[in-house]
């Protein structure tokens, strides 16, 4: 039993490069011994040529799975001298566990991995119409898969990175989910925006209602028309918000700033995203003035106007800086 915990443990490491905890992990056990580490290379090894091999799953029962993919497992590796007893044995242990650990690699048809859809938009705005009649519109710089098997009765979406705009189908039979690490939003049917950027999750409901739950947490949220909830994945807090009365996430999809009691940095912070500008403020400027403006496709030259205006402000142009001084 300790040997199969060892044998998952490499397996699920190789099969998940990006996951640092169980890289750690397999790095402290590998340094124990130099056993260990003669195991973890054999492991690998068979990993390795394991996604080589294609095995047709059939119904059979899978003792004689395990037995014929590891024969042929065997003869592809061509091993120069006929393994041991006990060497075969821990062989045989080893590709077992491989055969439950790696599945989807070695091309198992009813037990493999799903195929997904990726994504990502880089410096450009873009939107996915999916098959249940779902519309997503996707921010700058975000990355997002979901199942090339997606449809009306299987409805998860995984946003990996940035931000995205849902507009979902109803369909109250299944729920649709959205995904984020450790993190899941399940609707029915509504409108809401998510940003997963840096280590924060921001969830903001438009219309209708949203449940997010994460597993640090285990308290399912309820969020309504105008309510959001942030979520620092890092330290596990989580703040929700009843009413949306300041500049909401979502208005960047509307080209809109609305700017209630803010700041110059709150004010400075949401230019930039909305515009796609570095601003630099130079000096101390107060913030006892507060800016309450609305703004709808404005050009930005417009927008810095109204904050001359409203700051006694000075504003300079180097090159694709912006820079703010009293």
């Amino acid at each position: 039993m300790e040997d199969q915990a060892h044998f998952i443990l490499i397996t699920n490491a190789l099969n998940y490069p990006e996951d640092a905890a169980l890289q750690a992990k397999l790095k402290n056990w590998r340094e124990l011994t130099a056993d260990n580490e003669a195991i973890y290379q054999k492991v690998k090894s068979i990993w390795e040529q394991s996604a080589l091999l294609e095995e047709p799953y059939t119904g059979r029962p899978i003792d004689l799975v395990v037995s014929d993919f590891t024969t042929r497992l065997e003869n592809k590796i061509n091993l120069s001298k006929a393994p041991a007893k006990t060497y075969r044995l821990w062989w045989r242990t080893a590709a077992a566990v491989l055969v439950f650990g790696m599945a989807g690699l070695w091309g198992y048809k009813e037990l493999k991995s799903e195929t997904f859809i990726i994504k990502s938009t880089y410096d450009q705005q873009d939107s996915v119409l999916l098959a249940d009649g779902s519309k997503v519109y996707l921010n700058k710089h975000t990355n997002i898969k979901y199942s090339s098997s997606f449809n009306k009765d299987k409805r998860e979406f995984i946003l990996l990175k940035g931000e995205a705009f849902f507009d979902i189908a109803k369909n109250p039979s299944y729920p649709f989910k959205v995904l984020i690490n450790k993190s899941t939003i399940q609707v029915l049917g509504t409108t809401f925006n998510v940003q997963n950027i840096d280590s924060t999750i921001a969830v903001e409901v438009k219309t209708g209602k949203v449940k997010f739950e994460t597993r640090n947490d285990g308290t399912p949220h309820i969020l309504g028309k105008g309510m959001a909830i942030q979520f620092d994945q890092k330290t596990g807090l989580i703040k929700k918000i009843l009413e949306q009365d300041k500049q909401t996430n979502s208005n960047w999809l509307y080209k809109e700033l609305n700017f209630v009691d803010a700041t110059l940095p709150e004010v400075c912070a949401l230019i930039e995203k909305q515009y796609g500008v570095t601003i630099k403020i130079e000096g101390h400027i107060p913030n006892i003035k507060k800016l309450n403006a609305n703004f709808k496709n404005d050009d930005l030259k417009n927008v810095l106007e109204v904050l001359k205006m409203t700051y006694k402000i000075s504003i300079e142009y180097h090159n694709n800086q912006i820079v703010i001084k009293q």
